[in-house]
């Protein structure tokens, strides 16, 4: 059976970006530190006695990192060096080093949101220092909370003197109590009485705004009915030519299509025609034997020929307008072609690393968590081509060249443009990003 702050050491770990102030004398923290080994990359400075803060920065990597020579770096550049983004790390200190050490600590914590917990040793005097001079900075307190508050409130005892100015406080601080009291019972009478106010003018305004809202009602009632009218009256019109059309189509119900515009085509030339007719009816003039020759013609059999083949004419012109049009649109149309869709393709190209050797190094510029923020990053690069993108589990690496050995790839960092390597260039093994996507798959 584990003992009884594990389970919320633990959850303060793993699920919060939160500074840890341990104060449990009964329970010292030391118990807990195989257990928290077990689950992250862990340092423990059990004394600050003689050491330094370079010292102790050099002690948090070598034990971390394994990092032989330290000296004269800070922690973010360690960081930088030696983490492959597959670790969390805990750093626990029995006590509160200096001011700079614990900046560098808070600045990782944000650097490394969520993979990088600090936890202080300390007994109350020392957490209430630490909370008023980091009051911005998230605590989660592990231990006997009551006395860090004791002793907090007398650090600040004078401010609290100077600030009371001429009040006589009481045993118990029962001044306090009374003025937020009375403060509590003047907003509740404020608030009362806005309440009151509110219902009275809603009382006053709303037969008004009852007459309002009827008098819009009916104003529209009536727009409607006089539409509706309107509408009636044009359609009157529109009805009695439909009607006649209804009739004329009962009327012709019998006829077939090539009749249909046989008649047609025979009224349409016998208007065209009835001019000519009257003006060879019309007496000529005094000139008799013109008239008498065109009712010869008329009585000439040659006549009732010809009107017969026109008929004729106007029935097969009349069979070819019936005919359907359907087949020659149908002819005109082209198919339409579904177009295939194009595939866009990946922004990040897992197979180049595998094909590489496994023991070669590339330089990792930076790592994202987002497409869109990786499609940003290299919207700001000139060097596209020489820039390489892998996809793990949860984030996108940015990577560059391919060396033989770490040196190289150290050296290579180097040379490279401000540009690069400002997000904190290292030089990555090929075989652990190659680990990273298989795990993904």
């Amino acid at each position: 059976m584990r003992p009884q702050n594990w389970d919320r050491l633990l959850y303060n770990l793993s699920f919060s970006n939160a500074v840890i102030l341990y104060s449990e004398p009964q329970d010292a923290l030391i118990r807990y530190l195989s257990d928290i080994q077990e689950e992250f990359r862990l340092s423990y400075i059990p004394s600050l006695k003689n050491l330094t803060e370079d010292k102790l920065i050099a002690q948090i990597a070598k034990q971390l990192f394994n990092a032989s020579n330290a000296t004269g770096m800070d922690l973010k550049q360690l960081v930088d060096h030696y983490d492959d983004n597959n670790n969390c790390y805990v750093v626990a200190i029995n006590g509160l080093p200096g001011d700079g050490v614990i900046n560098q600590l808070l600045q990782m914590m944000q650097y490394l949101a969520g993979r990088f917990n600090v936890i202080f040793e300390v007994d109350a005097d020392q957490a209430s220092q630490f909370m008023l001079d980091y009051p911005s900075q998230t605590i989660s307190f592990i231990g006997n909370r009551a006395k860090a508050e004791r002793a907090s409130r007398s650090v600040t005892k004078p401010l609290n003197k100077v600030s009371s100015g001429s009040l006589n406080p009481t045993k118990g601080g029962k001044p306090a109590t009374k003025s937020a009291k009375s403060v509590f019972f003047w907003l509740a009478l404020a608030m009362i009485c806005i309440a009151f106010l509110a219902t009275v003018g809603w009382m006053i305004f709303k037969p008004k705004v009852e007459s309002q809202a009827l008098q819009t009602t009916e104003l529209k009632a009536e727009s409607v009915q006089a539409e509706t009218q309107t509408g009636e009256e044009t359609a009157e019109p529109q009805t009695e030519q439909a009607l006649d059309f209804v009739e004329q189509a009962i009327s012709q119900k019998d006829m077939t299509a090539a009749e249909y515009f046989a008649k047609k085509q025979t009224e349409l030339k016998t208007d065209s025609e009835s001019p000519d007719i009257e003006s060879s009816l019309k007496p000529n003039d005094g000139k008799p034997e013109l008239a008498a020759e065109a009712s010869e013609q008329a009585q000439m059999p040659g006549s009732e020929e010809l009107s017969d083949s026109e008929q004729q004419e106007g029935d097969s012109e009349a069979s070819d307008l019936g005919e359907p049009v359907t087949e020659q649109l149908e002819e005109t149309v082209p198919p339409f072609v579904e177009s295939e869709a194009v595939a866009e393709p990946e922004p990040y190209d897992n197979n180049w690393y595998q094909l590489q050797n496994q023991s070669e190094y590339v330089v990792q510029l930076t790592l994202v968590s987002s497409e869109k923020v990786l499609t940003e990053y290299l919207a700001q690069m000139d060097n596209l081509a020489e820039l390489k993108v892998y996809k793990s589990d949860k984030f996108y690496g940015v990577t560059t060249g391919l060396y033989s050995s770490q040196n190289e790839a150290y050296q290579a960092i180097q040379d490279l443009p401000d540009k690069l390597t400002r997000e904190g260039a290292f030089a990555k093994p090929v075989a652990a990003i190659t680990t990273l996507i298989s795990n993904k798959n």
